[in-house]
């Protein structure tokens, strides 16, 4: 027994050492792609390449990628290449490549790398994650819903909720109450999301136990586990499909494909239209057909996932834009009085109506923004 014992341990750690090595030599060898190439590159470490431990680091992965490009710009180098994990990334520097591939040679570079999982996770299939032959069909449906003529479309919702802003902060001063502006820019950044992508009149400032506040707090209030599960579907995505990861917080699924079904269910029967992008996405589904006529919209899936990235993408994005803004005109106020007086001059040409061309004469605003 003992002889069998200690026969099978060997055998294990054998086992397991061999897999660290073979692990090792795949790295190294990896790890010589841009050398290959004739590139300069990040020097890449094992087993994480050229970003730091995304456990512990201290840095975010943009800071890091901030620090790689005004390092290799500085030394005027066109590119650099760089490596996440052992998966070598290409990085443009000079400005002509990144308009090759941004516009002249954009059908070569449609796909992000991004994890995604259409059966378990039907969300996280949307626009930005889908490649190949899903991506261009879902593209070639969703472009018309962003030209600027819909953008315009629904301004003026965009302006109410702005209103509610305007009306709660003025609420707060009268009370003398101290003000957290992330949580207004995030109520104002949800009313604004969940009536142009949800079509629902969210009014987070009077109902402070919104679901979608509720629900939008918990996608980005990441758990331990969903951490662990979003790494490796970020290091390793190939091994995530093959377990079919589900990365996005279940409770959080289950409440947007009940609110975006209640949505399309209620218009559909009740025959209303709204100026929204819940709207677009719902003559998509219902209008678009081929050649024979047949229906080839969105399915429910695909409508959700767009209207779900729609809230993910301006949700915490905007709000902390909008926070660290404000932190930065307080600070500065002469800056923050010659945005003032833009705007003022702006308004006053235009009947003090902020209009959705208004916004284009806000240069400096826009600056200060950007």
């Amino acid at each position: 027994m003992e002889v069998t014992t200690g026969s099978l341990l060997a055998d294990i750690l054998a086992a397991i050492l061999t897999i660290l090595v073979g692990s090792y030599a795949y790295f190294k060898w990896c790890f010589k792609y841009w050398e290959r190439k004739g590139l300069p590159y990040i020097e890449p470490t094992f087993p994480f390449g050229s970003i730091d431990n995304p456990m512990t680091g201290t840095k975010a992965l943009t800071e890091q990628c901030q620090g790689f490009y005004a390092t290799f710009k500085a030394k005027c180098h066109k590119h650099v290449g760089t490596y996440t994990f052992a998966a070598p990334v290409y990085m443009p520097i000079n400005i002509e490549l990144v308009k090759n591939i941004l516009q002249k040679d954009f059908d070569h570079f449609v796909d992000r790398g991004a994890y995604y999982n259409e059966i378990d996770d039907p969300l996280s299939a949307h626009l930005f994650s889908l490649e190949g032959a899903k991506w261009r069909d879902l593209r070639v449906k969703l472009t018309p819903a962003f030209t600027s003529g819909k953008m315009k479309m629904m301004f003026p919702t965009l302006v109410e909720c702005g209103r509610q802003l305007k009306e709660a902060m003025d609420t707060a001063s009268k009370n003398d109450e101290p003000i957290n502006i992330k949580d207004f820019a995030a109520c104002f950044t949800t009313n604004v999301i969940g009536s142009c992508a949800f079509g629902i009149e969210c009014d987070c400032f009077k109902d402070k136990d919104s679901e979608f506040i509720k629900y939008g707090k918990r996608i980005f209030a990441v758990k331990a586990l969903e951490l662990f599960k979003a790494f490796v579907s970020f290091a390793f995505p190939s091994l995530a499909k093959r377990l079919r990861l589900v990365i996005l917080p279940k409770e959080a699924t289950k409440f947007f494909m009940r609110i975006i079904k209640e949505t399309i269910g209620y218009r559909e029967r009740n025959n209303v239209v709204r100026k929204d992008f819940m709207q677009l996405l719902i003559d998509i589904r219902n209008n678009v057909k081929d050649d024979q006529g047949k229906g080839i919209g969105l399915t429910f899936e695909e409508l959700a996932a767009q209207a779900f990235v729609f809230f993910i993408a301006g949700y915490e994005t905007s709000s902390t834009t909008m926070t660290f803004c404000l932190f930065e005109l307080a600070s500065n106020p002469d800056i923050q009085q010659k945005v003032r007086e833009e705007i003022e001059e702006v308004l006053a040409r235009n009947d003090d109506e902020i209009k959705y061309e208004s916004l284009a004469e806000m240069k400096y605003m826009g600056q200060v923004i950007d």
